[in-house]
């Protein structure tokens, strides 16, 4: 299910690409773009276009918001298991199958992801995601995994109908991390399966929602939220642990954030209102130290 407003059609025929280029049987796979009322993009004829029976198109008749549109990508899945997609990231060879083999070998799973390559607007390699573990099956350390420092992205993860069904859906009142949230609440019931080798693409680039996000500093804003959320999801024995380790790693992000936005992008004021976001997240003491390790961290990568 690729959720889709206003696309760059160059990402999206290579999204739908990836998607059939993985060889699943027709009868075995739905391939459906569910549009979000764009204002700028003929669905139906670039699915004409793409020139392939197996692809689908549908348009809201007006704008659900990204929360509403991926919520309605669950309810038009007609499969067991749901994969969403975003209107430019990209899959590998070899992803579903993969991910086919664990389902089947546990099937008790909610949900199952691969290691993820991130890449830039031209499709050029930019870094692996951190290493999660090193052998496929059940992942372990899921706290640390999911709730303190993310590895999952959705190019990556698919879900089971079942799971999307008896935890209702995406949260409607975030409007970046509802993903975050999502894999938060999945890992808190369910077991997941995990497979190290990168077998998705997400693809980082300035016109991306996340780029959009972070000049807004709506991130961290967002991420103070969910971490709040952490109590409601985790059992009272580990959830102030994971909170408190969540807060430290969300610090250093909004550190690092703030730093290029100072060096890289030379926007003070930008890098002002991270290190605010910083300070909401963490005392005053945290931040302090969190810049030392970030400081330490550049000196090392200069100086060696």
């Amino acid at each position: 299910m690729i959720p889709t407003y206003n696309p760059s059609l160059e990402y999206l025929e290579q999204v739908i690409q990836s998607v059939l280029e993985q060889g699943v049987e027709p009868g075995q796979m739905q391939i459906e773009l569910v549009d979000d009322h764009s204002s700028d993009f003929d669905g139906e004829s670039f699915v004409r276009r793409i020139g392939d029976t197996r692809v689908s198109f549908h348009r809201h008749r007006q704008r659900l918001g990204m929360a509403g549109n991926w919520n309605a990508c669950i309810q038009r899945a007609r499969g067991r298991w749901i994969h969403i997609m975003h209107q430019d990231d990209l899959i590998l060879e070899g992803f579903y199958r993969s991910l086919r083999t664990g389902i089947e070998e546990y099937p008790g799973v909610g949900a199952a992801f691969t290691q993820l390559i991130f890449i830039d607007g031209d499709g050029k390699k930019l870094h692996d995601n951190q290493p999660t573990q090193m052998l496929s099956g059940i992942l372990m350390d899921w706290p640390e995994h999911v709730y303190v420092a993310l590895k999952i992205q959705c190019p990556a993860i698919v879900v089971k109908r079942t799971v999307y069904e008896v935890l209702g859906g995406f949260d409607p009142s975030f409007a970046y991390c509802m993903d975050w949230d999502m894999w938060k609440r999945i890992a808190a019931n369910f077991p997941i399966w995990h497979d190290p080798a990168p077998l998705a693409c997400y693809r980082a680039h300035a016109a991306s929602t996340t780029a959009e996000l972070t000049r807004a500093a709506r991130i961290m804003a967002e991420f103070r939220r969910s971490i709040d959320a952490t109590s409601r999801y985790l059992p009272a024995s580990i959830a102030p642990e994971v909170a408190r380790r969540e807060k430290r790693h969300l610090t250093l992000d909004a550190v690092s954030i703030a730093s290029r936005c100072l060096l890289h992008n030379r926007n003070p004021a930008l890098a002002l209102i991270q290190l605010w976001q910083a300070r909401r997240i963490s005392s005053s003491l945290e931040v302090v130290k969190c810049l030392f390790v970030k400081a330490k961290w550049a000196w090392r990568r200069r100086y060696g």
